[in-house]
């Protein structure tokens, strides 16, 4: 077969039955490829195959104005190799019953955080610094219990001794030799 080519600012329209392109195609720079003529009305587009948007060093933009679906059985089903942002919304993995592996790197929670699940582990040799106030258990709900396995120590800092109390009758118990031995809680 020969060669077909079109010159000058002409238009080409094809029949509205489907159309087969079996070779390679290519659109020109500076031009655009649209599915459908008003907006919500094109159809599906259909790519069985990998798509590539952009190359190594001119990199492009993906703008999505809508919902997106990521349908994958096996791997991650998305790989971002430089970060990601969320500008807006909320991000909600709640219907998952997969994991969640932060990155080794440090980890920020400006908000309020819960754990709704049945523990919250901190790996052996690890430290967890809680800076600021801590309570354990709800007045409104049953008393709760805390089981300590290791040494609890008790500091002091620039304010002042520190007191650790028991309530309800919220007296502070203070460390000293009153009991006959070293390093003893006695109620004050």
């Amino acid at each position: 077969g020969g060669n077909f080519a079109g010159s000058g600012a002409g238009t080409f329209t094809t029949p509205t039955g489907d159309i087969t392109l079996n070779g390679g195609v290519t659109i020109a720079d500076g031009k655009t490829f649209t599915v459908g003529q008003a907006a919500g009305s094109g159809g599906t587009t259909t790519l069985k195959g990998n798509l590539v948007v952009g190359s190594t060093g001119n990199y492009a933009t993906i703008t999505l104005d809508g919902k997106t679906t990521v349908n994958y059985g096996a791997d991650p089903a998305l790989v971002v190799a430089n970060g990601m942002s969320i500008t807006a919304g909320n991000f909600d993995a709640s219907a998952s019953s997969g994991t969640f592996s932060a990155t080794t790197g440090a980890a920020t929670l400006p908000g309020a955080t819960t754990v709704s699940g049945a523990s919250f582990t901190v790996n052996s040799g690890s430290i967890a610094n809680l800076i600021g106030n801590v309570n354990l258990g709800q007045t409104s709900a049953s008393p709760k219990s805390v089981v300590c396995y290791s040494n609890f120590l008790l500091r002091s800092d620039d304010t002042g001794a520190p007191t650790f109390k028991l309530h309800p009758s919220n007296n502070a118990l203070t460390c000293s030799t009153t009991g006959g031995s070293t390093d003893v809680c006695v109620s004050r």
